[in-house]
């Protein structure tokens, strides 16, 4: 059965970022989740764009504003920063997951969820 990657990132887990104290551990859940669903990219030869198109996606709306901010080539004049992505970029999936890791660490006495 083949399965379009679209499907995939449809139904992939939504990071939930809500600073309650838990953060750290729900982003390590999130991530092992979205690197398991990540290897039916590998299955289906999908380019390292699928990739980060996908953590994009399921990093939820707080997710993508630290990308946007985090992420120099992100940032652009275009109101869809997914279609502004350069494509080097795009392909750095792994840099992305550790900017969204860096946001969900402790700090101090409190978590930085989004500053």
């Amino acid at each position: 059965m083949e399965q379009n990657p679209w499907t995939v990132i449809l139904n992939g887990p939504q990071m939930d970022w809500k600073d309650d104290g838990n953060l750290s551990e729900r982003f390590k859940k999130w991530r092992q989740e979205a690197e398991t669903k990540m290897r039916l990219f590998k299955v289906m030869k999908c380019d390292k764009e699928v990739y980060t198109e996908a953590i994009f996606q399921w990093s939820g709306a707080h997710g993508q504003a630290i990308l946007n901010r985090e992420v120099p080539s992100i940032i652009s004049k275009e109101a869809n920063a997914t279609e502004a992505m350069h494509k080097t970029e795009r392909e750095k999936y792994e840099n992305h997951l550790a900017i969204l890791e860096k946001y969900a660490q402790p700090r101090g006495d409190h978590i930085v969820a989004f500053g």
